[in-house]
């Protein structure tokens, strides 16, 4: 086709419904996704293990469940002649706010997200996981055109307080023309984000280092981690980690001349537990 020759030609497709009733329902989850990621078929999208280790690697984020929604979508665009006919110019773009109930530790953590940029599978209330395909083979995320984490509403004493997360999707026929859905056999809405973890030091010598771990928003021990969990990132080895017996998230690292430096867990997705994550090294000092 040469430039400035368009095809007015339309692939119609039919119809009929049949025996088909959509069960397709109100948002209940939103799992962020990274730039670029996306399974490769449909199989793969409904493999539970493919979805913890892509929570593991960080390229898909959980949110929490979402206790309401809030639906905004833009009027489609249209210019009126003189006549009074109408021509499209361009359709609206969905716009849904959902509100999440959160402590303010999570809330803070949700607002690390304001701004980001990449895309969203949705899961409605009735286990349909949503998305796009681009091909009818890749299970793609929703585009995002603008995503804010917006400030914690207020109560009047009837109403809980919220954390709204504002989407606004890049393009409707991404969806509307190109969505897929499916339903699994596990349950995804219980799917959770990573948990942060902070670690504290106890005590430090040239032999041993004492140290907490411990889920940083509620202060829940976390226990089961295993020696190579454990990084001095000054690349000194650690040589054993004992987990105390009497102080859950306590542990006895021991090691041959350790010196000052930072200490570290291994990143999520080769911690031997599943669903933590280190909120950064902590400061050791040996005297």
């Amino acid at each position: 086709m040469d430039y400035n020759q368009f095809s007015c030609e339309t692939d119609r497709k039919p119809t009929g419904a049949g025996a088909c009733v959509s069960d397709l329902s109100v948002i209940a989850k939103i799992f962020l996704a990274k730039e670029g990621f996306s399974f490769a078929t449909i199989t793969d999208a409904q493999t539970e293990s493919k979805w913890d280790d892509a929570i593991k690697a960080g390229d898909l984020i959980p949110f929490p469940l979402v206790f309401s929604t809030e639906n905004s979508d833009e009027d489609t665009v249209y210019d009126t002649g003189s006549a009074g006919k109408q021509h499209k110019i361009r359709e609206g773009k969905s716009v849904n706010t959902y509100n999440h109930i959160t402590t303010l530790c999570v809330h803070k953590n949700l607002r690390s997200y304001d701004g980001f940029k990449g895309g969203y599978f949705a899961v409605d209330e009735n286990e349909n996981i949503l998305g796009t395909s681009s091909d009818g083979v890749k299970f793609e995320p929703i585009t995002i055109d603008t995503l804010s984490v917006n400030k914690m509403s207020a109560s009047d004493g009837s109403n809980a307080r919220y954390t709204p997360v504002h989407i606004i999707d890049s393009n409707p026929a991404e969806f509307n023309d190109r969505g897929a859905s499916f339903k699994v056999s596990w349950n995804i809405k219980r799917k959770e984000g990573l948990k942060p973890v902070s670690l504290g030091i106890v005590s430090a010598s040239a032999t041993e280092i004492i140290v907490n771990a411990l889920v940083s928003c509620d202060g829940t021990p976390v226990s089961g981690l295993d020696v190579a969990d454990f990084i001095l990132e000054t690349g000194q080895t650690i040589s054993g980690a004992v987990e105390s017996a009497t102080i859950l998230g306590q542990y006895t690292l021991s090691g041959t001349g350790l010196v000052s430096g930072t200490l570290n867990l291994a990143a999520p997705s080769v911690l031997s537990i599943n669903g933590f994550q280190s909120e950064g090294s902590v400061t050791v000092t040996i005297a």
